[in-house]
């Protein structure tokens, strides 16, 4: 419920009430497509080591080629983007006359609630643990993760 909030308000909305679609809205959806195809990426890139992983091609613990060479989690900065896009795209629509600007403060509980789950309760935390236990004393581990 929390994620799809900044949606759910907008369609309340009157049709009549939402603003014509400009520029803006075009450059933020493209913002919102771009970063969900590279949480797609990273998804296929990791998919792909982990194949040649097991078909021996490589002998890497740990990716850290493509994507995963400038984040270790490029999935999940994607898809952080991809749920405040769509709350900045919710942002026009909200801020038009008659709707409460406590709209607009509930909606942005989405891009934040998105970022703590995955930054401080399910993602994150258990992989860079998982980490740490396998790879821990890993010179190349620290290195990765400094």
């Amino acid at each position: 419920m929390l994620s799809g909030f900044p949606v759910w308000l907008t369609n309340a909305l009157s049709p009549n009430a939402t603003p014509f679609w400009t520029t803006s809205d075009t450059a933020i959806l493209s913002f919102a497509l771009l970063s969900l195809g590279v949480e797609i990426l990273a998804d296929a890139q990791k998919s792909e080591w982990r194949r040649q992983k097991e078909q021996g091609e490589h002998n890497e613990k740990f990716i850290t080629r493509g994507l995963w060479s400038i984040s270790r989690h490029p999935n999940y900065v994607a898809e952080v983007i991809f749920h405040a896009s769509i709350f900045a795209l919710s942002c026009r629509s909200l801020v038009t006359p008659g709707v409460p600007q406590s709209a607009v403060l509930l909606s942005s509980i989405s891009p934040v609630f998105s970022y703590g789950i995955l930054r401080y309760l399910s993602g994150v935390p258990f992989l860079e643990k998982a980490g740490n236990k396998k790879w821990g004393d890993d010179p190349a581990w620290k290195r990765y993760t400094r």
